[in-house]
Order: structure tokens, then sequence, then C-alpha cells
């Protein structure tokens, strides 16, 4: 079995290879079963080598060929290969793999609506989607101004909807925020960042680094022209007026707790 095959090794290890928890499997000689191996390889894993392939005695080892003999040693050289494709799999990033989830669509579970406004740092107004055209001079309350934002996958990324126009805030190919009434494109995918400084900040999920941003006259930026520490790009979340949040809180119930019910007993 590949226990005693992994036991039987690791007892001829040294002892550096096996605090690392990795079999040098290189060490095997071409000539596996052979009497002689060349220079340069483990002599120590080879003597482990016949122990277990050839199931006989250490010092002396009868090398005959045999069927049985061959299933042994392929087996014992299939088993390294498999220790040898783990041990490269060791050094795989998991943060990659989470990222790449992250960014992905989900289509599955059920959309969080949420119903803002997005105050820019700069302007000192809010953004507005007025039909294909987009702007930053939005008053607190303006129609135009309240944001219906769905969030697209558990990793921050959200579609932005005027409620009055139902145009959705997109950025094409040249970086220019644009409306459009077809939200389905990853061009109008936002990632929202929370930054140092409690504003957010929304970065393009198909052009990335390009970031939503206006000047101090309500004007959209380019993308390519927007930087994270811009204070273009920083805008603050604000409910419209005399609204709250959509969302429910949770209600916390008090449960009392159950007495055990003791039995009368009956004189016997």
């Amino acid at each position: 079995p590949p226990s005693d095959v992994f036991s039987a090794l690791r007892l001829h290890l040294p002892v550096s290879a096996r605090a690392r928890g990795r079999l040098p499997c290189l060490a095997v000689c071409p000539c596996a079963c052979d009497s002689v191996c060349p220079p340069g390889r483990s002599s120590d894993f080879l003597t482990a080598y016949r122990s277990v392939c050839l199931r006989a005695p250490l010092p002396q080892v009868p090398l005959t060929t045999s069927p049985s003999l061959f299933r042994r040693c392929l087996h014992f050289l299939l088993l390294c290969f498999q220790v040898q494709v783990l041990a490269a799999e060791e050094n795989v990033d998991f943060r990659i793999h989470v990222e790449n989830q992250t960014r992905a669509r989900d289509d599955v579970s059920r959309k969080q609506l949420r119903l803002y406004q997005l105050y820019s740092r700069t302007s000192g107004k809010h953004i507005q989607v007025l039909g294909r055209r987009i702007s930053a001079r939005g008053e607190d309350g303006d129609k135009y101004a309240q944001l219906l934002v769905e969030t697209d996958t558990f990793g921050s990324q959200v579609r932005i909807k005027g409620k009055e126009t139902e145009f959705y805030l997109c950025m094409n190919r040249k970086g220019k925020l644009v409306g459009k009434p077809d939200g389905t494109s990853k061009e109008c995918v936002f990632i929202e960042k929370v930054l140092e400084n409690n504003y957010t900040a929304l970065m393009s999920a198909r052009y990335s680094g390009w970031y939503v941003g206006f000047t101090k006259k309500g004007r959209p930026r380019k993308g390519p022209k927007t930087r994270e520490n811009q204070q273009d790009v920083h805008f603050m979340k604000r409910y419209p007026k005399g609204q709250t949040e959509l969302q429910k809180p949770f209600k916390y119930t008090t449960v009392t707790k159950r007495s055990r019910r003791i039995r009368p007993t009956h004189p016997g």
C-alpha cells in the first residue's frame, strides 16, 4: 500500500528532507532495479528503494526480473511522480484564486439593491445620471441624483443606475463616462474601494486603474487621467432627504431558558 511505501522511505531519508516533508524522488536511478547506481545519486534512497520494490533484506538484494517485481517498481515510480506534483502545487498562491473568484459574476445569488447619492469631494455636488450624459452637479435630494446601486458579486462589484432615467453609469474604452440603457456590459461594472479617509472610489472592472472622477465644475474626467489618490475620484455615500436605509436591520429576539421539568415520583 502507499502508506507502507511512504513509511519505509521516510526511515531512510535525511533529516533535512524529512523536515521539508518532500521526498527526493529524483534520486532514483534510471536503472532503478540495477545493482549499481551512477555517481551523484543518493545511495541511502536507493537502498530504501530496493527494500521497498524488491521487498528483500537490505544487506543483500537478489536482483531478478519478474512481472511482480516490475509492477512494484512501476508503482513506486508513479507514486514518486504524484508526490512531486503535490509538492509543486504547494507553492500555489491561494489569494490569486480568491481574487479571481471575487471578480467573477454571480448570476445565481440574489441581487442586493441600495438607494443613495454619491457626493463628489471636488464639486461639492452629487452625481447625476441624465440619460446618456453624466455630471456631478446635483443638489441634495435631486431626482436625477438618486442612484440604485446593485451588487454584482460578493467582491464589491456594483452596477449604478439612475432611478429617474433608468440609465446605467458606464465607462467606454476611451475612459469617458456615459449612460447606457443596458447595463449587462462589463463597462457598466465598477469595483467599490473604501479608502483610508473613509471616502469611496469606483474603479472600472473592465479597465483596471481607471476611476470615476469629476472636476470642480462637475464635468467627468477621463479614466486614464485618474488616480486613486486624487480628490477627483473620492465620493461619499449619502441618503436622500427624508429617506432612511432601505435595508431592514436585524432584529434580535430573546429566548428564555427552559427549565427541566421534574416528573413526580410515585410511591412503589
